[in-house]
């Protein structure tokens, strides 16, 4: 058995492993256990739940509300396991064990690593495991265990669940960045009409940016913009945006990194939208004292700016 499933009865291992692989027939392959075998152990589950999980559909084994909701339960018992095992290993070996940190690529290269420094040097036997992407992307990793704690630039409501805290940091305005070169960098100031008369380059995966640029484009009467371009990496944003005429929309705190990158900050006549910054932690995971400085130092470090 994994160590993952400590704390787990055979039942809810089956139900874990068909909820994330959609299928009856990849868990039973996965569980080593025939598809019939599997079945039944989910259909006692749900005897015992007195709800049904699953619903059969063309597309696999689709989970129901009460089963999202089970999900979340059965996730954090799976995390719980895991943890008390590492503690567990770690004191006998006097190491710290590992923090799983996952953030947003805006907060990889500015927030994050004098933080990391600081905690390094503080507990010097710590591993540090950290997932960058967007919200929308390291969401469903949270829940799934792989994540501890997430630093992330955008509301996800998906994480509202039983055993996540949330606390909420701040809101940060977004910027609009242009080649100094470019069409739009020569004029006094830019309209949203006219951030529509080129393509814009954006973050991989992005849905709550991109839901919120078709909601500022749509106050103003206009379709929301065309992506000409996508990724994950802002080094990679910046460098391919020079030289040409699109518009790169980044959250203030990579102004320095748009800046040294030869980026011009574009004037807007209409300031874009805001974003929510969040810190969601694993409450199995507030426990531990590495976890809680991490909380404390990125706490103070959007207390002295945004």
């Amino acid at each position: 058995m994994s160590d993952d499933h400590l704390f787990l009865n055979r039942q809810t291992i089956q139900f874990l492993t068909v909820f994330e692989m959609q299928s009856l027939h990849k868990a039973a392959d996965t569980l080593r256990i025939s598809q019939p075998a599997l079945s039944v152990g989910i259909r006692n589950l749900e005897e015992k739940l007195g709800a049904p999980l699953f619903e059969r559909t063309s597309k696999g084994m689709e989970p129901t509300a009460i089963g999202q909701a089970f999900y979340h339960y059965a996730t954090a018992a799976r995390q719980t396991g895991r943890t008390a095992i590492e503690e567990v290993r770690a004191r006998d070996s006097g190491e710290l064990g590992t923090l799983r940190l996952g953030a947003g690529v805006a907060f990889t290269t500015t927030v994050l690593p004098p933080i990391l420094r600081r905690l390094r040097d503080r507990y010097p036997g710590l591993t540090v495991d950290l997932l960058s992407g967007v919200g929308d992307q390291l969401a469903p990793r949270f829940l799934e265990g792989e994540i501890d704690v997430l630093l992330a630039s955008t509301a996800l409501p998906g994480l509202d669940a039983p055993g996540i805290r949330r606390q909420y940091l701040t809101n940060l305005p977004m910027y609009a960045f242009c080649d100094a070169g470019s069409v739009l960098a020569r004029r006094t100031q830019v309209t949203p009409a006219d951030l529509l008369t080129v393509g814009w380059a954006g973050f991989y995966e992005d849905e709550s940016s991109i839901h919120a640029a078709a909601h500022y484009m749509g106050l103003h009467g206009l379709p929301p913009p065309r992506t000409a371009i996508r990724s994950n990496s802002v080094a990679a944003l910046t460098a391919f945006v020079g030289g040409t005429d699109l518009v790169l929309i980044l959250v203030s705190r990579l102004l320095d990194h748009a800046t040294k990158a030869g980026l011009v900050q574009l004037p807007l006549a209409v300031p874009l939208w805001e974003i929510p910054v969040s810190l969601y932690l694993r409450e199995v995971a507030a426990t531990s004292p590495i976890a809680a400085a991490f909380v404390d130092a990125v706490q103070d470090e959007f207390r002295c700016g945004t």
